[in-house]
């Protein structure tokens, strides 16, 4: 069984463990974490590395947080998994509230590993034995506890500098208050095709679907309080990898 784990870098140590306690349970699984060195061979480049594990993979293990949540990647990924029609399997820390997940990610079941009895289920739906859960929980529970605060950690955070103003795509987003829209400086869409992504003006009525096809919104921020979409006619501003 190949397992992709889609995490934030912010979430490393969380998604290792995890990565850990899955190839404990039987020897014929292997995981890939984009963050775990060797994990992307030599020879080939970050983007072809995670697009060939996506490929190889049977099963796809989404991790959510309050870092990973809105990260443009993680919906990327997610989309993957919907797209090969392969089984996935949403988890989270109870840190991220339930409130806090986006469609069309919230429609669907999503376990937490710092709680016993989910942690159970979760293996229960991969067809694995946990052998110790209340020790694999409470290592869970350790590690998230010990996670930078939301708003804190600054490499949680993607976006782009243009005029003074920080316009983000990822980043501890869902804990500043929202303000007034605001329209798009000039010179953001080329700054942001500058970092290989896709600017898209969407559809505000299908902003689920752009979801889940891995676009993420675009603010203007101050990563401190408040956060203001980025509009024009009625429509925002969403970044992804390739064609929506």
């Amino acid at each position: 069984m190949n397992i992709f784990i889609s995490h934030a870098v912010a979430n490393r140590n969380i998604a290792r463990s995890l990565a850990d306690t899955l190839e404990a349970a039987r020897e014929d699984v292997r995981t890939f974490l984009a963050s775990r060195p060797g994990d992307i061979r030599a020879d080939e480049d970050w983007l072809s590395g995670i697009e060939r594990a996506l490929q190889e993979a049977d099963t796809y293990i989404i991790l959510l947080t309050p870092e990973s949540v809105l990260r443009p990647w993680v919906n990327f990924e997610s989309g993957a998994a919907w797209f090969f029609q392969r089984q996935l399997v949403f988890v989270r820390i109870q840190a991220l509230s339930t409130d806090d997940i986006p469609l069309p990610i919230n429609s669907r079941q999503v376990y937490a590993l710092d709680d016993k009895e989910q942690l159970l289920a979760v293996f229960k739906v991969l067809g694995l034995p946990l052998a110790k859960p209340e020790l694999t929980v409470a290592q869970f529970a350790d590690q998230a506890n010990a996670a930078v605060a939301t708003g804190e950690d600054e490499a949680a955070w993607e976006g782009i500098q243009v005029g003074g103003v920080f316009y983000a795509w990822a980043g501890s987003l869902l804990a500043l208050e929202d303000r007034d829209p605001v329209p798009p400086p000039a010179g953001l869409l080329k700054e942001i095709e500058r970092r290989g992504l896709k600017p898209r003006w969407a559809n505000t009525n299908r902003r689920s679907h752009h979801m889940e096809r891995g676009l993420a919104q675009v603010f203007a921020t101050d990563r401190k309080t408040w956060r203001r979409p980025v509009i024009d006619q009625n429509r925002p501003l969403m970044v992804g990898k390739g064609a929506p």
